[in-house]
């Protein structure tokens, strides 16, 4: 990033100030490390704070870590996750442990806001897939932990959590990213996918077959072919428009 760019890590708004922490983290944007420093301990805005650190975890976690520190004991969830993040990225076996048991503490909080911020640490987390945490947030009530889940599931193609995200499966932004999920994971979805036609609700078997079509495999195109052959009418010529 630019030095003009940088300097707006000050900026009154704090989405502009947002959008930079974030545009430093997926850049790689090792020289914006300073002033991403400086500017933590200034922040106040909660998003901001978990940006910063979302990026410092990425680029330097070790110069975070003084920080984190002390801000995974914070009550703001954004920034207790954040500092739990970089802890997990950089930290000592201590402060891993400590981590590790705050989060899941996070994720089984009656607090919505919080157990998001325990899915964002996840999505986060570059090692582990975290898998029974994970199933847990799938069928969480509140739709943004939900969605952050799904996500993470299918960017890392947990294969294992197949048919947790076929659960979600139906109309709706969960249901389509469950899709979107399961075609990630590829072959190994196939068979839950297939479970699903077999004996799941109407517009979950219409999401399956849609899904099915996607994933690029020889397993998926038989099923997908049985069903235009022997399924039921409404879901072979759902299957025939997919294609």
């Amino acid at each position: 990033l630019p030095d003009a760019a940088l300097s707006r890590l000050d900026d009154d708004s704090w989405e502009v100030r947002n959008e930079l922490a974030r545009a430093a983290r997926r850049l790689g944007d090792v020289n914006a490390v300073p002033h991403l420093l400086k500017r933590l301990d200034a922040e106040k805005e909660p998003e901001v704070i978990w940006s910063l650190l979302d990026a410092l975890s990425e680029l330097a976690p070790d110069d975070a870590l003084g920080h984190a520190r002390t801000l995974a004991e914070s009550p703001v969830p954004e920034a207790r996750g954040g500092g739990l993040l970089v802890l997990l990225q950089a930290g000592d076996l201590e402060g891993i442990i400590f981590a590790a048991t705050t989060l899941r503490e996070m994720i089984r909080s009656p607090e919505a806001r919080t157990r998001a911020a325990a899915a964002r640490v996840i999505a986060g987390f570059r090692a582990g897939k975290l898998v029974e945490e994970l199933a847990a947030l799938v069928v969480d009530n509140d739709e943004e932990v939900a969605l952050t889940a799904i996500h993470t599931i299918g960017h890392r193609r947990v294969s294992a959590l197949a048919p947790n995200l076929c659960t979600r499966l139906g109309p709706g932004r969960i249901g389509r990213s469950a899709a979107i999920s399961l075609i990630k994971i590829g072959v190994e979805a196939v068979e839950p996918l297939q479970k699903v036609l077999e004996s799941g609700p109407h517009a979950a078997r219409r999401a399956a077959i849609r899904a099915l079509v996607r994933i690029d495999s020889p397993e998926a195109v038989d099923v997908v072919l049985q069903v235009i052959r022997t399924g039921g009418i409404d879901l072979a010529t759902g299957a025939v428009r997919a294609i």
